[in-house]
């Protein structure tokens, strides 16, 4: 075996010097590799935390901008300006909301259709307390489903989504349901509400990505998305729909969508297939005829007025322009009545004649260039009030008999060459007013007392009416088939034979005139504006109560929406949500069912109409109405009829009188046990209020009068804010306003300063004071009381009557007193009383009024709206008379959701 080799002693304790230099070389080397590695790593991480922090500085700009965005699109849906606000269907693409700049980034924002749904069951499945954070609904069509806002009576309610899971909705009868309600959101209170209930929302979807720093290359993108609560308003008011309340005299049409009627006053209306709107001339005088040769010819004629320098009046259409011919030709001082026009142009009119004994039947010729006298044969002084003709050298004239117990109507015949007279044959002393023929051997005349005679080509003979009514106009659609309107109302069908048969007209005013451009569209007109249609089965009215509709960006003519038994001024509207409301107005007969005859009309909206409530108990007028909930709601009107809805039928309270027979003009209702009223001074004595007082009553469960300092006075308006800190002792704070006394405005304030009466707040105002018939109060800070406010009334020297409490005319610091901010809006046709206000905050208020008016304050000055009566293509001209707004108060809407890629 061989042994083991031992290292030499003097090895053990040190090395040869060549290895330690290696070593050491060698531990450099790994030294400087492990430093190089570990700076390699700290670069690394310090270029990824520097990378990874300018991300997350770039994505959080990102969601600024998103959030941005959203913003600039709800205030763009809701801008104070209303012509700056944008359609939520126009939203996408809109320059101003498309690749905006916004700090280091851009926003782009789109939109889309609204959700308003209008299923009859968008209604609660169950009950629901005020802490319940799941909505059952019986219907979830029409609603968001990513979540937003809803309305249930008075009460916003902010939801996160939708479901129809059992386990989510909490039970079977429970789906499906909106989930993760937040209750009474925006200011409002949460409340119980009742199974059954309707349940409203009008909302815009946006969308808005954020983008830095651009949309097309961004380096970081977030993409935001809201739901935004839209306003909507209802105006309500009397009847209208020809865009006029004159007379309408007389009308002709060239097609179902071209016709035009004249009235007194000289207001020009014009048809356009859909709508009436009056013309921006407006003649001299009464307007008495009217006939186009085409649709963009046509000519009117009417009274010549007083002086005695005056011709027979007419105007022109043409290039799209009504004008005044000059006739100082003519030598005549007299109305005409009734104008024929040929297609090619020329015409013949008929009026009255002087009254001198040698005088002739005014029948004037326009030849395309100047109207001529052509009567020079007729022996005869009597008016002409109609004419008609089928032919160059046919045609018929028919006016008034004469005096004497054998005079006959009056019947002129042109052959081409002269007129003559054809009226033998007739033995009735009765006016002729209008006639009309189908062709030469077809014609119908009509007149006073009912009486109406048939051309057959030979001879005119008797057809009898049945009515003793005066008939003033006719028109025949085919051999055997005539038309005929008169006063009250009256309408006639003539289908051959002896007779006529009575039609139901459905109005009781003065028809004058009628026109058929074919067996199936006919059009009625008469006094106060009437305007009937014929479809070829019915006719039915084209005038109804006014009612504009705001969906937050315009105004519309929405009486398509009422009910047809609707049919009289309507007084006040309120409105809970966007699915339910109620408007109430006049009494009167000639109701379509389900409507009951001779009583006040009462209707309910629905989401998608008006309907009229068939238990409508009140005989009287009603004058205003206000709303708890979808079960319980109250209306108070003449005669101190106050009635109240209990979720089935409407129920008179004070049939016997007890409480006040005095006329009521305003109500409101805080809740189920806090409802007021107020309205004319008590002076029957007995009643709730004592003899000779002022008239306010209080209900919380019994009647009770509340007019402790309150002068007496006709109020013609009130709002009251519900309990607060007294825990429903009484109201906080409320406010009576109504006809002035002398020189002084009459306003009087509830609990301020003075607690449980009325406090004078009237003013002396020599220069504008007037009566007041609206007042709308803001708590702007939440306070329960009214700290910002406006009130509205009469016209007074030639301005809008505007008053505004605790802030200046434009705005600024509270000043604890009333400003008088009226102002004269310019033009005759826009001086008019203002009968309502209502805002949804201190930048958003609107205010109504006679002939149509509508005002709006954008926080800095109130301005005529655009689409009011007296302007350029006016809704309505009938006078508006209450006004209710919906919309959000402070946000519209509270939470935002972030789409992920």
């Amino acid at each position: 075996m061989r042994p083991t080799r031992r290292m030499p002693a003097r090895w053990k304790d040190k090395q040869p010097p060549g290895f330690q230099r290696g070593f050491l070389l060698i531990m450099a080397v790994v030294l400087i590799v492990i430093a190089a590695l570990l700076l390699t790593v700290m670069m690394f991480l310090g270029v990824t935390g520097t990378e990874s922090s300018a991300s997350h500085s770039r994505s959080g700009q990102a969601l600024f901008i998103a959030e941005s965005g959203l913003e600039r699109g709800a205030r763009t849906l809701l801008s104070p300006v209303p012509a700056e606000r944008v359609d939520c269907t126009d939203v996408t693409g809109d320059v101003n909301l498309t690749n905006i700049a916004f700090g280091d980034g851009r926003f782009t924002l789109t939109g889309g259709t609204t959700f308003y749904p209008n299923n009859a069951n968008n209604t609660l499945r169950a009950n629901i307390g005020v802490a319940d954070a799941i909505i059952p609904l019986n219907d979830l069509t029409g609603f968001a489903p990513m979540g937003g806002r809803v309305l249930i009576d008075r009460e916003t309610i902010d939801y996160s989504g939708v479901s129809s899971a059992v386990a989510v909705c909490g039970g079977a009868g429970l789906t499906p349901c909106l989930t993760g309600a937040q209750r009474g959101r925006d200011g409002t209170v949460a409340a119980t509400h009742a199974s059954g209930t309707r349940v409203g929302q009008f909302q815009c979807n946006l969308q808005s990505q954020g983008g830095v720093p651009d949309m097309a290359g961004a380096s970081s993108k977030r993409t935001l998305r809201t739901g935004v609560q839209i306003q909507e308003a209802w105006a309500v008011g009397n009847l209208g729909g020809t865009a006029t309340n004159e007379n309408l005299n007389a009308i002709h049409c060239t097609s179902s969508s071209n016709c035009w009627a004249v009235a007194d006053n000289g207001v020009i209306v014009y048809w356009n297939g859909s709508a009436w709107t009056q013309d921006p001339f407006v003649a001299a005088e009464n307007l008495n005829g009217v006939y186009c040769a085409d649709a963009a010819n046509c000519i009117a004629v009417g009274d010549p007025g007083g002086a005695a320098a005056q011709r027979p009046y007419t105007l022109r259409l043409s290039s799209g322009a009504w004008n005044a011919q000059n006739n100082t030709a003519l030598s005549i001082n007299q109305p005409l009545n009734g104008i024929f026009c040929f297609a090619g142009g020329t015409c013949w009119a008929v009026g009255d004649p002087d009254n001198a004994v040698n005088e002739r039947p005014l029948i004037l010729y326009w030849n395309g260039a100047n109207w001529t006298r052509n009567n020079s044969n007729l022996n005869i002084n009597r008016a002409l009030n109609g004419v008609t003709c089928t032919a160059a050298n046919n045609c018929w004239a028919v006016g008034d008999a004469g005096t004497g117990a054998t005079e006959r109507p009056l019947i002129l015949w042109w052959d081409g060459a002269n007129w003559q007279r054809r009226n033998s044959s007739l033995n009735v002393n009765q006016n002729l007013n209008a006639v009309h023929c189908f062709d030469a051997n077809n014609c119908m005349a009509v007149g006073d007392n009912g009486v109406s005679y048939f051309w057959n080509g030979a001879n005119w003979t008797a057809r009898n009416t049945g009515t003793g009514e005066n008939l003033n106009g006719v028109w025949c659609m085919a051999v055997n088939s005539c038309f005929a309107v008169g006063d009250n109302g009256t309408l006639l069908q003539w289908s051959g034979g002896a007779n006529w048969a009575a039609v139901t007209s459905g109005t009781t005013e003065n028809l004058n005139a009628i026109n058929c451009t074919s067996a199936s569209d006919c059009f009625a007109v008469g006094d106060n504006g009437t305007v009937l249609r014929w479809n070829g089965t019915s006719w039915s009215s084209t005038v109804t109560p006014a009612l504009l509709r705001w969906n937050g960006t315009i105004w519309s003519d929405a009486s398509g929406l009422l009910a047809a038994g609707i049919n009289r001024d309507l007084r006040s509207v309120t409105v809970l949500s966007y699915t339910d409301g109620w408007v109430v107005g006049e009494t009167g007969g000639n109701a379509v069912a389900p409507c009951p005859n001779n009583r006040a009309r009462i209707g309910r909206w629905n989401a998608s109409s008006w309907a009229c409530d068939a238990s409508s108990p009140s005989n009287r007028n009603l004058n205003s109405v206000s709303g708890v909930s979808y079960n319980d709601a109250w209306a108070v009107g003449a005669g101190g009829s106050i009635v109240r809805w209990n979720g089935a039928a409407w129920n008179e309270q004070n049939a016997t009188q007890a409480i006040t027979g005095r006329e009521l003009h305003a109500v409101h209702a805080l809740g189920a046990t806090e409802v007021w009223v107020t309205g004319r001074d008590e002076n029957q004595g007995g009643r709730t209020c004592a003899n000779n007082t002022a008239i306010v009553l209080r209900w919380n469960g019994a009647w009770s009068c509340q007019n402790t300092g309150a002068a007496r006075r006709r109020y013609r308006a009130m709002f009251m804010y519900p309990d607060g800190t007294d825990a429903g002792t009484q109201p906080d704070d409320g406010w009576i306003v109504g006809d002035r006394a002398g020189d002084n405005f009459s306003i009087f304030r509830w609990n301020n300063p003075v607690a449980n009466q009325w406090n004078n707040q009237s003013f002396l105002d020599a220069t504008n004071r007037e009566r007041l018939n609206s007042v709308t109060m803001l708590d702007t800070d939440g306070n329960g009381l009214g700290d910002d406010g406006w009130a509205v009334g009469q016209l007074r020297n030639n301005n809008l009557t505007i008053l505004r409490w605790n802030r200046p005319c434009a705005g600024g610091a509270a000043t604890g007193a009333w400003a008088v901010c009226s102002f004269n809006p310019g033009t005759a046709a826009l001086r008019q009383n203002l009968n309502a206000v209502s805002c949804v905050h201190d930048r958003d208020c609107w205010a109504v009024g006679n002939n149509g008016l509508i005002l709006h304050w954008d926080g800095a000055a109130w301005a005529v709206h655009t689409q009011s009566g007296g302007m350029p293509g006016a809704l309505t001209t009938a006078n508006l008379n209450s006004l209710s707004i919906l919309g959000p108060k402070t946000r519209p809407q509270a939470a935002w959701s972030e789409i992920f890629p």
